[in-house]
């Protein structure tokens, strides 16, 4: 155990177990900077509490962040180029194949990776190879997360506006993409949106799948396939 953790442990262990001024204590001992004690005996153990609270919230603070550099250092990310591209056709001509003989009544579910490598190779983002990565399907040269979230067309031209995104998860990012495709999985449309413009939207949904029209309301359109990338 880190000595700062023995030293606040050892702190509340004797505010929790003492009786002073024979009144019981009446707040537990936390990491709050804001701790006030109205006995003058507890006034020592108060300030030495403020001190180790600061001292314990920078550790937790250096520690964290030196943790996820490490975790994004570790990260196996991929280029999407060209034969990548080529080899996920016939992955879509099987899919559309299956959709036409079920009348439309099955799918295969693949919108979601189609998505993720047709933006990854359009804007030449590094795809991360762990599907469960915590908060974002991708990253930049320079080594920002980016949530890709994608909808497809049921019929011919753009998903519907009243339409919505996949769930978010709880976890940050630093931008978020929302993929457009029609119906035949063609690229059509790339929308950009910074992580704390679609946060408040994001915590009105219950489900935290927000509609296309507020995704938009809030974000910028970086690429349309009819005039190829705007930004």
């Amino acid at each position: 155990m880190p000595e700062i953790y023995q030293e606040l442990f050892a702190l509340k262990t004797r505010k929790n177990s003492g009786v002073v001024n024979k009144k019981p204590l009446k707040q537990p001992i936390t990491a709050s900077t804001r701790l006030r004690f109205t006995s003058p005996k507890l006034a020592p153990v108060g300030r030495q509490l403020r001190v180790l609270a600061e001292r314990y919230l920078k550790f937790w603070r250096h520690n964290g962040e030196e943790q996820m550099v490490q975790n994004m250092a570790n990260l196996k990310t991929i280029t999407v180029d060209g034969e990548l591209i080529n080899k996920l056709k016939p992955v879509i001509n099987a899919a559309l194949i299956y959709e036409a003989a079920t009348h439309g009544k099955r799918k295969l579910g693949i919108t979601g990776e189609v998505g993720e490598l047709l933006v990854c190779h359009q804007l030449g983002l590094k795809l991360v190879l762990d599907s469960l990565s915590k908060g974002f399907d991708a990253m930049t040269e320079d080594g920002l997360r980016v949530q890709i979230k994608t909808r497809r067309s049921d019929s011919e031209g753009l998903p519907r506006n009243a339409g919505r995104t996949g769930r978010f998860s709880k976890y940050e990012f630093d931008y978020a993409l929302l993929v457009l495709l029609d119906n035949k999985y063609q690229l059509c449309e790339i929308w950009r949106a910074d992580y704390n413009k679609l946060k408040p939207i994001i915590e009105k949904q219950k489900h935290q799948s927000p509609s296309l029209s507020s995704f938009k309301c809030v974000g910028e359109k970086i690429f349309d396939n009819k005039c190829q990338n705007i930004r």
